[in-house]
């Protein structure tokens, strides 16, 4: 229990969720959402966010939970877009201006930074099969996985290969340590590679 209270997410992830809620919900949004969320979650709707500062993983759950169970059908699915959508949000225009300039491998390959630009434990490798227009990615040394987690990362790693210029990037939770698998695999295909499956 002490590992996965150590862990923790920046600010700009929480951000995302209620920035995603206000723009497709408005405030009365957030304001519905505020029952089904403790006492810290309610203080993020209510006071500042700093977006650079980390905050407990433990919260981000919570949060994210209560906006996929309010606004989606309680999968987790919805994650996946919302993690897509604060890809886009949340790379600043500097740094989208790189990622075009670069390619998908060079986005790819900065992953792991920018997993811990995000998150305070754990790593994220990446493993793209050369020439092919896939690519998987495998969350480690994460204390107490969550389908709601490995979703939102996958949603952000598409919304990062969309960024770099690739069309049609679509997106696959392949197993989860939270669901008994012996670990956490995501893949991502684009352009005209098959779906994922």
């Amino acid at each position: 229990m002490a590992a996965i209270a150590a862990a923790k997410v920046r600010g700009s992830a929480l951000w995302t969720r209620l920035e995603w809620v206000r723009t497709h919900h408005g405030e009365a949004g957030l304001q519905a959402l505020l029952p089904e969320l403790p006492a810290a979650g309610r203080n993020l709707i209510h006071a500042p966010l700093d977006r650079g500062a980390w905050y407990s993983y433990p919260l981000f759950l919570e949060l994210s939970l209560a906006i996929d169970r309010h606004f989606g059908k309680g999968d987790c699915a919805l994650l996946i877009e919302i993690g897509r959508w604060g890809s886009h949000k949340n790379v600043p225009a500097l740094y989208q201006m790189f990622i075009r300039m670069g390619s998908v491998d060079w986005v790819l390959g900065r992953a792991s930074k920018l997993w811990s630009e995000h998150f305070n434990v754990g790593t994220i490798e990446v493993h793209r099969e050369l020439g092919q227009k896939r690519a998987f990615g495998e969350l480690r040394g994460w204390p107490r996985p969550h389908v709601a987690h490995c979703n939102a990362v996958l949603g952000f790693s598409m919304g990062a290969v969309e960024l770099s210029g690739e069309k049609n990037v679509r997106g696959l939770t392949m197993s989860c340590r939270a669901l008994g698998a012996e670990r956490c695999v995501s893949k991502i295909v684009w352009g005209d590679e098959p779906d994922p499956q």
